[in-house]
C-alpha cells in the first residue's frame, strides 16, 4: 500500500515541480528538467506497477504515467524554445492531474477497507450492558 501512495505521491511532486519550473527559468534548464522528470517518472510507474495487488485503475495510471514519461524525454529533445517552455508546463500539469488521479483512487480503495471493518465492543462490555 505504501508503494502505491509513493509512486503516486512522486507524479504529482513531480509535476508539479517541472510546471513551476518551466515558467521560472530558461529554455535550457527546462529541457534538463523535463529530461529528467521524465526518467523518474517512468522509474516511479515502474515501480508502482511492480506491486502485483493493484487494481485496474493503478495498473492505467501507472501506464499513463509512463507513457507521459516517454513523452518527456523525446519532447526535451525534439522542441526548443517557447514551444518547449509551453510543453513542459502542460506535461507539468498533466503528471499532477495523473498523480491527484493515483492519489484518489488509492484513498478510495483504502477507505473502502476501513469502512468494511466492523468496530464492536468487547464481549464483557456487552454483558454489562445487558444485565443493567
Amino acid at each position: 500500500m505504501i508503494r502505491r501512495f509513493a509512486s503516486d505521491l512522486s507524479v504529482f511532486t513531480l509535476g508539479s515541480f517541472l510546471a513551476v519550473v518551466s515558467q521560472g527559468v530558461g529554455s535550457g534548464a527546462v529541457q534538463w528538467w523535463l529530461f529528467a522528470v521524465g526518467v523518474l517518472t517512468i522509474a516511479a510507474g515502474a515501480y508502482g506497477a511492480y506491486d502485483t495487488a493493484r487494481g485496474g485503475a493503478h495498473r492505467s495510471v501507472d501506464a499513463l504515467t509512463g507513457v507521459l514519461g516517454v513523452w518527456a524525454i523525446v519532447a526535451s529533445f525534439a522542441w526548443s524554445g517557447s514551444t518547449l517552455l509551453d510543453l513542459a508546463l502542460w506535461t507539468g500539469i498533466a503528471y499532477a492531474i495523473v498523480g491527484a488521479a493515483g492519489l484518489v483512487i488509492h484513498e478510495l480503495r483504502t477507505e473502502r477497507v476501513v469502512h468494511a471493518l466492523e468496530v464492536s465492543a468487547p464481549a464483557a462490555h456487552r454483558e454489562e450492558t445487558l444485565v443493567r
